[in-house]
């Protein structure tokens, strides 16, 4: 696991398979990346998704839970990814 302390907090570096590094603390903001490559369950402790969500839980009101893949080229066709709009919280394609 690695941190870096700056004026406007913390930033925790950890992978997937790090048990102990995924539950450290509270986090407002969370980034999966290559989340399709995250092992099912590690150990005892569950799966890698459900441990970085419960770090969310303290600030559910506000938090930002991002997960990041690459786009699976060997479809037919483009794939979309849709987020909530702003006011009416509708699913827009991006």
């Amino acid at each position: 696991m690695l941190s870096k302390k700056t004026p406007g907090g913390i930033l925790v570096l950890t992978g997937a398979h790090s048990v102990t590094g995924l539950r450290p603390m509270p986090a407002h903001y969370i980034i999966l990346e290559e989340v399709d490559a995250y092992p099912a369950s590690e150990h005892e402790e569950g799966d890698p998704l459900t441990l970085t969500e419960t770090l969310t839980t303290t600030f559910a009101h506000r938090r930002k839970v991002v997960m990041a893949s690459p786009p699976d080229a060997s479809g037919p066709e483009p794939q979309f990814y849709a987020l909530p709009a702003e006011r009416c919280y509708a699913m827009v394609a991006v």
